[in-house]
């Protein structure tokens, strides 16, 4: 899966003119908006295939990356 994940322009905004603080809370809010999807995929979507009976079994996690564009 490939996935980008970005808040709508109105909250783009608010960070770029917001000033530090709020700029600190939009980051944090971001964030954990991410680790939530990251969640969602994890328990929702990722599979395996299980090489014994060739089924899909849940895995144990995923690796990810993250970049944050400015």
């Amino acid at each position: 899966f490939d996935l980008t994940l970005r808040p709508p322009k109105s909250v783009s905004v608010l960070w770029a003119v917001g000033g530090a603080e709020i700029a600190a809370h939009v980051r944090e809010a971001h964030e954990a908006a991410v680790d939530q999807v990251v969640d969602y995929y994890e328990q929702h979507a990722i599979r395996s295939r299980s090489t014994a009976s060739g089924r899909r079994v849940r895995s144990d996690g995923i690796v990810a990356a993250a970049f944050d564009h400015r």
